[in-house]
């Protein structure tokens, strides 16, 4: 099985990293004894500084991390990616009275200890819906939030958002709390870099291209914390990051590749990825010009009966890919079992056949230099070659992919589909009618059917909400056949053995963590 390194390009269509933690050695990372060891402080290596701690501004992968790990949300995502309260004991959505109702849970104090009451989080959703930067994604249906009683919040709709939880839930989202006695003190540019939240560990310091130093919350309201304290150390790379987790410097490493998550785990570290994947890889095909064969579903068809899409996943994404046909994975509350494209070589030849093109017939393949990229398109190639399709590879420039997203002509296209949004909200952002940007808007079918469904469950929640996507995806991937997804990955961690009960990683990226509970052992 070859191993290989997933070079991180269009950072914008990818999800923040992941974390984790220290030195090699032979104990389990999940306790199993009740001596839990106080003290010790939990060092991160980073390749990168962030460039804000605003809860309001544009963030990458590195913000995310130390968002993460200094504030706390009113949801996260579960193990499925379903969105689940946290800060808020309850968050209950009413499609027909077009409001969401939010429970807090009660006696949570920030670091300066003041309490997170209805007011308090009233006061920042409307500063999130003022100023964040993804305000107009997240919050523009939000008409007014009203608190009701000392720990209930009404938010008012103008019209129904089944996807302001799962805004709430992700990373750079609109869900985080701080301290409005803190602003109110010191005002919006000391907040920016001195956040004063709810969770664990409190902020102390901010060495610019060095470190930040968090110190223990006692008064956690979660429980004490077993740790002292948490830094997020910056480090020039990869390479630089591993001798220092290696020297017990670090006792993990942020953003780690497969390549090294693969070479660490042979010397005794720990490797986890996310149970929740943050990017599905797809071949897009063209379906609208006639000129193209592609534009005949047997023929589209034919391509991806052709992709064996195991072999690629294990080539390029070795462990940490999760085989899939659509914009979910196995498990996932919207996966639709119907679809089913399984590689078939003969079965694709066949099709062809049906369609007019017994020999096969020339397209292209439209791409990026890169890593991952390069490999995919390749094997692709080789694949579709064995069918009779033949394929030019076409990479350009990243502003020239970019221009290609929206529709690239004739052929295809790879594309990796973020999914930090959840997948509703993903389909409804890129396959009802009328758009003027997204993922094939030129080049994928838009037809009524599709599109009075995905505005049908615009209108839903719960599981009506789910079926409702459910069975889109069926027409998205199985009915149309307008792309064949490679494999949804997942972001890796390396941390040492010696590290407990930290849950970094496990669930999605950044987020997630159990940090109240973490120890080191020695």
């Amino acid at each position: 099985m070859m191993k290989k390194g997933i070079a991180i390009l269009l950072a914008m269509l990818l999800v923040c990293g992941m974390l984790f933690a220290g030195g090699a050695g032979e104990i389990s990372s999940t306790s199993t004894s009740s001596e839990v060891k106080k003290g010790g402080v939990f060092r991160i290596a980073i390749t990168g500084d962030a460039s804000t701690m605003s809860l309001y501004e544009l963030r990458g992968t590195s913000d995310c991390l130390y968002l993460d790990s200094i504030f706390e949300s009113l949801m996260v995502n579960d193990e499925t990616g379903t969105p689940t309260p946290f800060l808020a004991e309850s968050v209950v959505g009413d499609p027909e009275a077009l409001t969401y109702t939010i429970k807090l849970k009660e006696g949570i104090k920030f670091h300066d200890g003041s309490e997170l009451t209805a007011e308090v989080c009233k006061w920042n959703l409307e500063m999130y819906k003022e100023y964040g930067v993804l305000s107009s994604s997240f919050m523009s249906k939000i008409d007014n939030i009203v608190a009701t009683d000392k720990y209930t919040v009404v938010i008012n709709m103008s019209s129904w958002d089944p996807f302001l939880p799962n805004n709430m839930a992700r990373s750079n989202g609109c869900g985080y709390m701080m301290s409005k006695q803190a602003f109110d003190t010191y005002g919006m540019e000391y907040i920016k870099t001195h956040p004063v939240t709810t969770g664990p560990f409190v902020f102390d310091h901010w060495e610019r291209d060095t470190k930040v130093v968090l110190t223990k919350n006692a008064d956690y309201w979660q429980g004490e914390p077993n740790l002292d304290g948490v830094e997020i150390v910056v480090y020039s790379t990869l390479l630089v990051a591993e001798a220092a987790l290696k020297t017990g410097e670090v006792q993990a490493i942020f953003g780690a590749d497969t390549e090294m998550c693969d070479y660490l785990k042979s010397e005794g570290y720990c490797v986890s990825s996310t149970a929740v994947p943050s990017t599905c890889y797809n071949i897009c095909m063209d379906c609208t010009d006639e000129t193209d064969p592609l534009s005949n579903l047997k023929c589209r068809q034919a391509v991806a009966y052709a992709i064996d899409s195991a072999t690629i996943a294990d080539v390029v994404f070795s462990e940490y890919g999760i085989l899939s046909n659509q914009y979910s994975w196995p498990g996932e509350r919207c996966y639709n079992e119907s679809v089913n494209y399984d590689y078939n070589p003969e079965k694709a030849k066949a099709l062809l056949a049906e369609a007019g093109y017994p020999n096969g017939f020339s397209t292209v393949i439209h791409s990026v230099s890169s890593s991952v990229y390069n490999q995919i398109t390749q094997i692709v190639q080789e694949q579709l070659a064995q069918v009779g399709i033949k394929v030019e590879i076409d990479n350009t420039d990243i502003a020239g992919y970019l221009a290609n997203i929206n529709g690239w002509g004739q052929g295809m296209l790879i594309h990796p589909m973020g999914l930090a949004n959840g997948v509703p909200a993903q389909i409804a952002a890129n396959y009802v009618q009328g758009l003027k940007a997204g993922i094939g808007v030129t080049t994928f079918i838009h037809n009524d059917e599709m599109n009075s469904l995905i505005q049908k469950g615009m209108t839903q929640s719960g599981d009506e909400l789910t079926e409702t996507f459910k069975t889109v995806q069926g027409i998205i991937f199985g009915d149309l056949c307008m792309m064949k997804v490679i494999a949804c990955t997942t972001a890796t961690n390396v941390y040492s053995p010696k590290l407990m009960d930290s849950g970094f990683g496990e669930v999605s990226a950044s987020r997630c963590s159990t940090y109240w509970k973490t120890w080191i052992a020695e």
